[in-house]
C-alpha cells in the first residue's frame, strides 16, 4: 500500500506528534539520561520546524507516523534525522524504508552529501539503518548512543 504524506500542519503536534515520540521514547530517555521531558521534546521539534522538513505519513487516512530532517549546526552540508517514528503496529512493514528513502530524496535535494542519526544503543534501530547502509561513526558512552552517518551519492 501506498502512503498519503503531507507537511506539517498546525496542530499536528498536539494531534500526532507529541504522543507517538513519547511513547516511542520515553523508556530510551528514562534508561540513558533518567528523565523524560515533555517541554524539552516539545521544544526540540519546533526548533527543527523552523528550519527543516516535518513530513507526517498516513495510510488509508490513518496517521501511522512522521520524520524530521534538518542541517547539521556545524555541517551545513550534513542532513540531520531528528525522527523517523511509526506507531508500534506499522512497524517492520516496510513503510520505515519507503521514509527512509523520501529522506534520502529530500537530502540529495537539499544538497546535503551525508545524513547522520543519532540512536540509543538499545534502540531496535540501530539495525534499521545499519540495514539501509549507514555506518558508524561515534558512540558516545554518557548517553550510550551510536553516531550512524550514511554518505550519500
Amino acid at each position: 500500500m501506498e502512503l498519503d504524506i503531507r507537511p506539517y500542519q498546525k496542530g499536528d503536534y498536539e494531534k500526532y506528534i507529541q504522543s507517538l515520540t513519547k511513547e516511542n521514547m520515553q523508556k530510551l530517555f528514562l534508561e540513558n539520561f533518567g528523565g523524560w521531558s515533555d517541554s524539552v521534546s516539545e521544544k526540540k521539534f519546533f526548533e527543527v520546524l523552523k528550519t527543516g522538513f516535518v513530513r507526517l505519513f498516513f495510510l488509508n487516512n490513518e496517521f501511522i507516523g512522521y520524520v524530521s530532517l534538518n542541517s547539521e549546526k556545524n555541517n551545513p552540508s550534513s542532513g540531520l534525522i531528528n525522527d523517523i517514528h511509526l506507531i508500534k503496529e506499522h512497524q517492520r512493514k516496510g513503510y520505515g524504508s519507503e521514509i527512509l528513502k523520501l529522506v534520502e530524496e529530500q537530502a540529495i535535494t537539499l544538497n546535503y552529501n551525508q545524513l547522520k542519526v543519532f540512536v540509543f544503543k538499545a534502540n531496535p534501530s540501530v539495525n534499521f539503518y545499519k540495514k539501509h547502509r549507514f555506518q558508524e561513526s561515534e558512540y558516545i558512552e554518557h548517553s550510550k548512543t551510536y553516531v550512524l552517518i550514511k554518505k550519500l551519492d
